[in-house]
């Protein structure tokens, strides 16, 4: 349930919405739809409750052309929701209650077969025990893995040690890294020491500071595009989805930076989640090519 106000309430204070709508979200689901909307073929690993959101979810993402035959339905569970309160000058904020995400079966991601090329994705949204077997299922027959730390939460070393490419925004960097994130330079510090912990490449999204990527062979950033932002909800997802799309279809990790870094810019212009605010595949402004800022690199390993 999304709700616009003039300005999100403190505590103790109650803040009346101009606006009130319900559509389907979640991490997992907004990247899965976004990778899929570029022309990816998506399978989609999670659990819903045995209610009418469940079947909700269900629906968006087949008609996004996601393939849910690894999806649970967890009887007597309710589906994962959110309260997500939109203010005027397009932040948000957002209470999430898990139901059924947490509930994702280890024998069903077992079972999963991965083939070299795939690309594994997964978010925290879902049980951690859950995302470690995945990974380490996906990374025993040599497919990629992709992390979105978000929610945040502890990270075994192991988990960070099959991760290939983390993506996360700059509060969620900060707080693997142990440090403050305030633009590319301190971004490029706090990659360098994620990136010892095991991904090889760390890409630390900076709002309207634009991105960068720190890597093995490159450190590189690009600037943020000037807009009106009207709804931030989503933005980070749309990021990834369009990043991993990118690279799926054999694009540079720079260009998949470039892409995705544009096509964030252009969902805070919409309302909605993820699933409302992708641009139109044949935008012009996704085809501009940004220069890159070169940053110096601290030697990021995984």
């Amino acid at each position: 349930m999304t709700y616009r106000v003039k300005a999100i309430p403190r505590p103790g204070n109650t803040a009346e919405a101009s606006e009130c709508s319900l559509g389907t979200g979640g991490k997992g689901a907004n990247q899965a739809l976004a990778i899929a909307y570029w022309g990816c073929e998506v399978a989609f690993i999670g659990a819903v409750g045995s209610d009418p959101y469940g079947k909700l979810l269900l629906a968006a993402l087949k008609q996004g052309s996601v393939d849910t035959t690894h999806v649970q339905v967890v009887e007597g569970e309710t589906s994962g929701t959110a309260v997500i309160l939109v203010g005027a000058d397009g932040e948000n904020s957002i209470v999430v209650h898990p139901g059924a995400n947490h509930a994702v079966s280890l024998k069903v991601v077992r079972k999963i077969v991965f083939q070299p090329s795939d690309i594994a994705v997964a978010q925290l949204e879902v049980n951690i025990d859950a995302v470690e077997t995945f990974f380490r299922v996906a990374r025993r027959v040599g497919a990629a893995t992709v992390l979105n730390p978000s929610p945040l939460r502890p990270l075994g070393e192991r988990l960070l040690a099959n991760t290939m490419i983390l993506i996360a925004n700059q509060h969620e960097a900060g707080e693997l890294g142990g440090m403050e994130v305030r633009d590319r330079e301190s971004a490029r510090k706090c990659a360098s020491v994620i990136g010892k912990r095991g991904p090889s490449e760390v890409v630390i999204t900076l709002r309207d500071q634009g991105a960068i990527l720190c890597g093995l062979r490159e450190s590189l950033g690009v600037r943020g595009i000037k807009v009106k932002p009207v709804d931030t909800q989503g933005a980070g997802d749309a990021f990834l989805g369009s990043f991993v799309a990118r690279i799926a279809a054999g694009r540079s990790l720079s260009d998949a930076l470039r892409f995705a870094n544009r096509v964030a810019a252009y969902s805070v212009t919409r309302k909605g989640s993820t699933q409302k605010s992708m641009p139109h595949r044949n935008a012009a402004f996704l085809r501009t090519r940004d220069s890159f800022i070169r940053l110096p690199s601290d030697g990021v390993s995984g």
